[in-house]
């Protein structure tokens, strides 16, 4: 997937990347234990997902419980969210980190 993101992925990282929001830096396929996340901002201990049709509530449950294990919150976002409203998805980040 690192090497061929989605085109959410690169919507988003084009927003994330070089500290462009609000000087958080943030990583691409971020590994965290046993699991690649999309986006992890490691100062704030944040993991952004961006899920397409393919993601179980059930399993990402489970896997956002491991994580928090490692210390980090997860937000997620779907595709359509990503397309249709980025800057609310940014804003959502944003407070996601400030309150971290």
């Amino acid at each position: 997937m690192r090497r061929k993101p989605t085109p959410f992925e690169v919507m988003l990282w084009r927003s994330l990347s070089r500290s462009q929001l609000n000087g958080f830096k943030f990583r691409r396929q971020a590994v965290i234990g046993p699991f690649i996340c999309d986006f992890v901002c490691p100062s704030v201990k944040l993991a952004v997902e961006v899920d397409g049709m393919t993601h179980s509530s059930e399993k990402d449950a489970a896997r956002d419980a491991a994580l928090a294990g490692h210390g980090y919150r997860v937000l997620h976002f779907t595709n359509e969210e990503v397309r249709n409203n980025l800057d609310g998805v940014l804003t959502a980040i944003r407070i996601g980190c400030e309150n971290g």
